[in-house]
């Protein structure tokens, strides 16, 4: 039951006595935060307990994946409990403001960009429609590093952002797994974290692991003098859940990067196994359990789940695999057999022994199957389809033979695996792979993110957003009504005004909120290809320089994205952008018409401050190289106009909004695919005969800034040394022509407010509730 005001008001006063005024007379921010927490806590907890008994007995879905990317639950809870306002008026009686405690709410480092942010919001989604879900993860205890900007280059830090806890949380002291790892072993210790649906007092579980040793420290050696040696098992322990995808560049590193996969997949399947044991289904274990993987990080479950079913169940190979085949479920947006995928047979046999066996059968089981008169395979075909191929295991041919369905966000990437080097294994699986539905989450990226949006569309359509999100679609009835147009137009500045007096006080810049707002906040990958936007910047800039008068409307270009630091281009592609910034600004005519913002440390918080403020977003992900997630959504969903490359998501939403409504550009598919064929586009040749772009490259190269030359110098080397792989070159005149096209169209705010409402309408089509329940219930009917 919620609690009264007045009833949240005595615990959060009791809990101020009990821990702050027994001790002092004065209470600080700290003080009431903490006080705060625990009362929400409480409440909670009891809705956590009840959801628990009424789960008792019912299917549930086990969820495992390496990144979760939660907004701050102090919002989140207190939006999701609906005790917004009570507590704002308790915080303001004492004195303190809601916004100056959510400013020290601890910021979760359990993921990073799409995958973390898709795999959070299935969670959000499942809760509010009281579908039961234990969510795996892993309590990373160093985040995805701290990244800043240093010398116009992304330098990582450590980030101990649990130092002092992680107050959400709830260390279950009871719930642990001895996990062995070569010649040692480590204990898997249980963190849960609640996840509420929205106002129905339901509760799911996020169960997060903590790698621990068992051993303690080694006296003898602390005695000698030897202080490393003596902390080896610690550390080493330590290690496997300290950071988010530790470096795999090295030997070491490649040997921890698999030691987290195993761990993590070895404590989450101990823990399935042992839930349903204690609700006495594993001879059904079908009926009432599914396990949903996302993305290969996750696939090591397959053997372990297989291994562990014989070993306790005493049940031969086959029976155990046909048991994975019925509750596994892999996800992937992966379009090609990476080999970055593909782990070496010695590690493997190092790390976990006993699995290899496992995954040995896996792999003749397949090459039996291939052996068949059904099919002709040729002897390189017949390679293809193994799982082990020249001492490597294979981890996506492993994934679709050991789970019963594979799903995929569009058809391409089964054209790709098709035309690619997964070609014999999607031919001979081809029944279990689905499509899925993509969707936006409208309660994370409109109602908590933009809530002048939200509360003007609930208002003026008089509907309820939260449960009808699809009900989006009817302020298309009025998109000739003047005053909605110039009513969103009106938010949207607010927002950019909103956002800009923090920029200003966070990082002492000032940034024109009357400016166009150009937002590209995906990672850095060269799939991602942010290179052709900042080429554009740079050909932009130089035509300014040249005429101080070119008629081009105000425009401010948002990067917000990390790079791993063994991605060389990607390192020089943001070092790029920033010299580029840095020559723009020193630049007088031009510093108030143009503008570079690199936000150093994306994290959940400044995303749902930026994308509101977004005219224009950003999807350059080359068309078959890599599927792009949900961030044009996002964008469509507060209103911005996407510019973006041939991909099929990208051809999706054209479909739905119309052609007038974005701006697509460039290479598409079958493009790609022919110049993996037959190399028919040759990037010398093709900047020899284009007098533009070879202009444009001597003009680039002797720039006034040393810095600037030298990167472009470099990123040119490798452009050149693999013949334009990514198709910047080929494919930045028509940007930059986009790009010019969208300009225009800005410049008549009529055009540009009804582009923008049709957008903020069509987006309905896209809510996660809807696509949730088709994808749920297709997997579901498909298992009976």
């Amino acid at each position: 039951m919620k609690k009264t005001r007045e009833e949240l008001k005595e615990k959060i006063l009791w809990n101020l006595q009990m821990n702050t005024i027994l001790e002092r007379n004065a209470i600080d921010i700290e003080d009431l935060y903490f006080a705060v927490v625990e009362v929400l806590k409480e409440n909670i907890f009891d809705l956590w307990v009840k959801s628990n008994v009424e789960k008792r007995g019912k299917r549930e879905i086990a969820f495992l994946s390496f990144e979760y990317l939660p907004e701050e639950f102090l919002q989140r809870n207190v939006v999701y409990l609906d005790v917004i306002e009570d507590v704002r008026s308790i915080v303001e009686e004492l004195g303190f403001s809601l916004e100056q405690l959510k400013k020290i709410d601890i910021v979760n480092k359990l993921g990073d960009g799409g995958l973390g942010d898709a795999s959070f919001a299935f969670l959000d989604t499942a809760a509010t429609k009281k579908d039961s879900v234990v969510a795996y993860g892993i309590r990373y205890e160093g985040g995805h590093l701290r990244q800043s900007i240093e010398n116009f280059e992304q330098l990582e830090y450590s980030d101990d952002w649990l130092k002092n806890g992680n107050p959400w949380e709830l260390e279950r002291k009871r719930i642990y797994y001895d996990i062995p790892i070569g010649d040692y072993t480590v204990q898997a210790a249980a963190y849960d974290i609640p996840v509420l649906g929205f106002q129905n007092g339901y509760v799911n579980t996020l169960r997060l692991w903590q790698a621990r040793s068992i051993e303690p420290v080694d006296y003898n050696a602390f005695s000698e003098g030897k202080f490393q040696e003596s902390y080896k098992n610690r550390i080493r322990a330590r290690a496997i859940t300290e950071f988010l995808y530790p470096s795999d560049s090295s030997d070491q590193g490649k040997e921890l990067r698999l030691t987290q996969e195993y761990f993590f997949a070895a404590a989450s399947i101990k823990d399935i196994l042992n839930r349903q044991r204690h609700h006495s289904h594993m001879d059904n274990i079908e009926e009432y359990c599914r396990i949903k993987l996302n993305e290969v990080h996750s696939i090591m479950a397959i053997p372990v789940f297989i291994y562990e079913y014989m070993k306790s169940e005493e049940k031969p190979f086959d029976a155990a695999l046909a048991k994975a085949n019925q509750i596994f479920d892999f996800t992937t947006y992966k379009v090609r057999n990476e080999i970055s995928e593909w782990w070496d047979v010695h590690l493997i046999q190092k790390i976990c022994p006993w699995i290899y066996p496992i995954i040995e059968k896996l792999n003749d089981e397949i090459c039996a199957l291939v052996e068949t008169p059904l099919f002709n395979f040729t002897p390189e075909e017949f390679d293809r389809t193994k799982i082990i191929e020249e001492d490597k295991v294979k981890m996506i041919p492993l994934a679709i033979f050991g789970s019963g369905i594979t799903s995929l966000a569009v058809k391409d990437q089964l054209e790709i695996m098709l035309g690619d080097n997964l070609d014999c294994i999607a031919t001979l699986f081809h029944s279990r792979f689905r499509f899925r539905e993509l969707g936006v989450n409208h309660r994370i990226w409109l109602m908590e993110s933009n809530p002048l949006l939200f509360d003007f569309l609930t208002k003026e359509l008089n509907i309820d957003l939260i449960n009808q999100p699809d009900a989006l679609t009817s302020i298309l009835e009025r998109s000739d009504s003047e005053e909605i147009a110039y009513r969103l137009d009106d938010i949207k500045k607010k927002n950019k005004e909103k956002f800009t007096k923090i920029f200003l006080k966070d990082r002492g810049d000032v940034i024109n909120p009357y400016s166009i707002f150009d937002i590209n906040n995906d990672d850095f990958l060269e799939t991602k290809r942010q290179l052709i936007e900042a080429l554009y910047i740079a050909y932009e800039f130089i035509n300014m320089k040249e005429q101080p008068n070119l008629d081009f409307p105000d425009r401010t270009f948002f990067f917000a994205g990390k790079a791993n630091r063994n991605y060389l281009m990607a390192k020089l592609v943001i070092k790029f952008i920033n010299c580029l910034s840095y020559c723009v600004s020193k630049e007088v005519k031009i510093k108030d018409k143009l503008k570079i913002v690199f936000i150093d440390n994306r994290n959940m918080n400044n995303m749902m401050k930026l994308i509101p403020t977004a005219d224009i977003g950003e999807q350059l992900t080359l068309p078959g190289k890599e599927v792009a997630m949900t961030n044009g959504l996002r964008f469509m969903l507060n209103g911005a106009v996407l510019i973006g490359a041939q991909t099929s998501i990208n051809h999706r939403i054209r479909n739905i909004v119309g052609e007038e409504n974005i701006k697509l550009f460039g290479a598409n598919f079958e493009d790609v695919k022919n110049q993996s064929r037959y190399s028919y586009y040759n990037y010398y040749e093709f900047i020899k005969n284009h007098e533009r772009m070879n202009h444009f490259i001597t003009q680039l190269s002797n720039i006034n800034n040393q810095e600037l030359r030298e990167c472009f110098r470099l990123i040119l080397n490798l452009i050149g040394r693999y013949n334009d792989g990514f198709f910047i070159f080929r494919d930045l005149e028509e940007y930059i022509e986009a790009q010019r096209t969208l300009g225009e169209l800005y410049y008549d705010s009529c055009i540009w407010r009804k582009m923008s409402l049709n957008n903020i309408g069509k987006s309905g089509v896209f809510n996660l509730d809807s696509s949730y329940d088709i994808n749920e219930k297709h997997i579901w009917d498909s298992r009976r």
